[in-house]
C-alpha cells in the first residue's frame, strides 16, 4: 500500500479559527469563545477534523478550477452527497454514506424534488472510508486565550459592548492519504465493504471499458478504472493545499488560515510513502 503522510504546522500569531459561540456566565451576553481542550496543563485551542475537511473542501471548489464537487441534497433532518465517487472526487477523496429510505412517502418527495433532477439512483446502502484522513489540529503548548472588549459606537445612543477571545499559538496536526483506495472500489455486498451498488458498477464498466478491472483482496471484491481516471483527484487535493484559507471571523480581521509554506516530497520504496515537509515562506498577498 502506498501513502502519502503529512504533518501540519499552522501559525496562530493572534487568531481565533475555532469559535465555540456564546460563554454563559461572561460579563457581557455577546461574549464569543474559542474551542479548547482543558487539561491539568491548561488550555489546548483546536480546531476539529471536520472544521479542516471543510475548509479544504470549500477551497477545493472555489479555487481549483477543475475540481469535480457533488452535489448535496436534503431530506428532513439528513444531508448527503450524490455518494459516486466516478464523477465526483470529494465523493472519492472525502467518503460517504447513503442510506436511502424505502418509505414510499420519502420515495415521492424525492421524485417531486426538481433539485435532484441529476442525482445518481440508488439502490442499495452504500459506504466509503475516506482515503483522506486529517487529524484534529491541536496547540503544540498550552495557552490561556485573551479576551479582547470592543463596542459598536457608529449609531445613535449608547454603545453596544461586545467581547471576543483570541491566542497566540501553533497549531499541529497529521494527514493521510492513501493512494492504494483512491480511484479503487470495493463493492462486495457487506456492511462496511460496499462503496458501489449495481447502478454505479454499472456506470464504471460503461466509463472505464476494457480497462475496468475486477480483483479480490482478502475480503474484499475490488473494481479499478484506469489509474489516470483517479490521478486527478489526489492532484487536485495538493493544489488545494497550497490555496488553502479557512476560519471563522473571517470578516472582520485578517488572521485567516492562510497557505505560508511549500511542501517538499520524498518518495521511499522500502517505506512505500511519501514525507511531506513543510518549510516556511515568507508571508505574500492573499
Amino acid at each position: 500500500m502506498a501513502f502519502v503522510t503529512g504533518l501540519y504546522l499552522i501559525d496562530a500569531p493572534a487568531s481565533a479559527l475555532n469559535n465555540l459561540g456564546a460563554i454563559p456566565g461572561e460579563r457581557e451576553d455577546n461574549t464569543a469563545g474559542v474551542k479548547v481542550i482543558k487539561t491539568k496543563e491548561g488550555y489546548f485551542p483546536y480546531v476539529s477534523a471536520q472544521a479542516f475537511r471543510y475548509w479544504l473542501r470549500t477551497t477545493l471548489t472555489e479555487r481549483v478550477p477543475d475540481w469535480k464537487a457533488a452535489p448535496i441534497y436534503r431530506e428532513e433532518k439528513i444531508a448527503y452527497t450524490d455518494a459516486n465517487p466516478l464523477f465526483y472526487w470529494d465523493d472519492d477523496l472525502f467518503g460517504y454514506m447513503r442510506a436511502p429510505s424505502k418509505k414510499e412517502s420519502a420515495k415521492a418527495r424525492r421524485e417531486a424534488d426538481a433539485s435532484r433532477a441529476g442525482e445518481t439512483e440508488t439502490t442499495d446502502t452504500i459506504t466509503r472510508v475516506a482515503p483522506f484522513r486529517v487529524s484534529t489540529l491541536v496547540s503544540i503548548a498550552p495557552v490561556t486565550p485573551t479576551n479582547d472588549f470592543g463596542t459598536m459606537t457608529r449609531q445613535d445612543g449608547n454603545p453596544v459592548p461586545f467581547e471576543h477571545q483570541f491566542y497566540r499559538t501553533t497549531l499541529k496536526g497529521l494527514m493521510s492519504l492513501n493512494l492504494s483506495t483512491c480511484g479503487t472500489f470495493s463493492y462486495r455486498n457487506k456492511t462496511g465493504f460496499r462503496n458501489l451498488d449495481d447502478v454505479r458498477i454499472k456506470q464504471l464498466e460503461e466509463i472505464a471499458g476494457i480497462g475496468c478491472r475486477h480483483r479480490t483482496s482478502g475480503n474484499r471484491k475490488i473494481l479499478s478504472p484506469p489509474s489516470s481516471t483517479a490521478s486527478g483527484a489526489y492532484q487536485g487535493t495538493f493544489r488545494g493545499h497550497g490555496l488553502f484559507g479557512g476560519g471563522s471571523q473571517a470578516g472582520a480581521a485578517l488572521y485567516r488560515c492562510l497557505p505560508c509554506s511549500r511542501h517538499l516530497c520524498r518518495y521511499q520504496r522500502r517505506q512505500s510513502h511519501l514525507q511531506l515537509c513543510r518549510r516556511r515562506q515568507p508571508a505574500g498577498p492573499s
